[in-house]
């Protein structure tokens, strides 16, 4: 695992082009309806377990309808995770400008070399997306805190990411994280804690089965 500060220190190193002019208006993101306005550099964590087999093309849909809807002033990272891994969609560490060739060439990777499967453990992606820099962090889950071996505790994954984003004097955090939780609501609302404590409510939407064409939700 890294430190904060390990990762503060390797985030310095990273580039992802040049970022625009601090005074130019960029678009505001969009996932699931969920909103990050004024966000110049965007990373999205998504769920690649096997529980994402009958929603997986439905999200990575979604998630080529938000880069579409991008300016190239604005860059973005794509991270998948499975088991305790974590997998970044080339090229590693270097966020994209969403001009519509980047976005093809990761969309066509997605689809070519990932399948959902298996249990997981987000921490290494949620680690690696940090390391991005980015203003805005989406997580698309089914169960964030995964089950059986991979599993994590809520509170432990609520502490990492307090270590990773803490609280600044101003009473905010450096980087807001938006989360949706797909299929079926997670009865420990970790997800929905997460949007709350890193940027507020509205940063949260449950998008169930029906919604995603998958048959009645539970």
């Amino acid at each position: 695992m890294l430190s904060a500060d390990t990762l503060l220190s390797e985030a310095s190193t990273l580039t992802s082009g040049s970022l625009g002019e601090e005074g130019d208006a960029v678009p505001e993101v969009s996932f699931g309806g969920v909103r990050a306005p004024e966000a110049r550099r965007i990373v999205f964590v998504v769920d690649a377990s096997g529980s994402m087999i009958g929603a997986f093309p439905e999200v990575v849909s979604e998630l080529e309808n938000s880069l579409r809807g991008l300016s190239p002033k604005q860059f973005y990272g794509i991270l998948l995770f499975q088991e305790t891994g974590s997998i970044e969609v080339p090229p590693k560490g270097k966020l994209l400008s969403a001009q519509n060739e980047n976005i093809t060439e990761s969309m066509n990777w997605v689809e070519d070399n990932i399948y959902p499967t298996g249990r997981s453990n987000p921490t290494a992606a949620l680690r690696r997306a940090f390391i991005l820099d980015p203003d805005v962090i989406f997580i698309v889950s089914t169960n964030i805190t995964g089950s059986g071996e991979f599993e994590i505790n809520k509170k432990e994954l609520l502490a990492t990411l307090d270590e990773l984003n803490p609280i600044r004097r101003s009473g905010t955090r450096a980087i807001r994280i938006r989360c949706i939780q797909l299929l079926d609501k997670d009865p420990l609302g970790t997800l929905e804690t997460i949007a709350t404590l890193h940027g507020g409510r509205e940063g949260y939407a449950f998008i169930n089965r029906d919604q995603l064409g998958l048959g009645s939700s539970r």
